[in-house]
């Protein structure tokens, strides 16, 4: 048995409950037929395509440079030869460094926010004010490759 069971649809689009002693009449949808609404189930390769096609441009790798740049081209407004702004600040990793330092050795929690390598670095352009790169905490403070 369903939720709507004992109703009954009449001329009208009304619908009667005839499966109590008590009548009520409620007009659904101002007497038309209710709305259908169907689902068309979308493939996942052409929503990736779809999200990564209305998107931002890709931001330009620049690891490990925490000082202005030159770069060739800028993603967002096309300009070359463009020399970037940095603003460094911050984030949830130098905090966690703060933290930690806390437990150990208090007198030194403060060191990770005057180190820009424990901050995220944020490069723009100076054309068009829009973020070409960012830097990670920690991304360039130890060897990653021994020669």
């Amino acid at each position: 048995m369903g939720l709507f069971s004992g109703l009954t649809k009449s001329n009208g689009g009304e619908y009667q409950n005839v499966g109590s002693a008590k009548t009520t009449t409620t007009t659904l949808f101002g007497g038309e037929e209710p709305p259908l609404v169907t689902a068309t189930p979308v493939a996942s390769s052409s929503l990736t395509a779809a999200t990564a096609s209305s998107s931002s441009p890709p931001l330009i790798p620049l690891t490990s440079c925490r000082f202005p740049t030159t770069i060739d081209t800028c993603p967002h407004c096309h300009s070359s030869q463009i020399t970037t702004k940095i603003r460094t600040y911050p984030s949830c990793e130098t905090w966690t460094i703060i933290i930690g330092l806390f437990l150990v050795f208090w007198p030194v929690c403060w060191f990770p926010l005057v180190i820009d390598s424990c901050k995220t670095t944020d490069h723009y352009c100076t054309n068009c004010n829009e973020s070409v790169g960012r830097v990670k905490p920690l991304s360039d403070c130890c060897a990653k490759e021994m020669g």
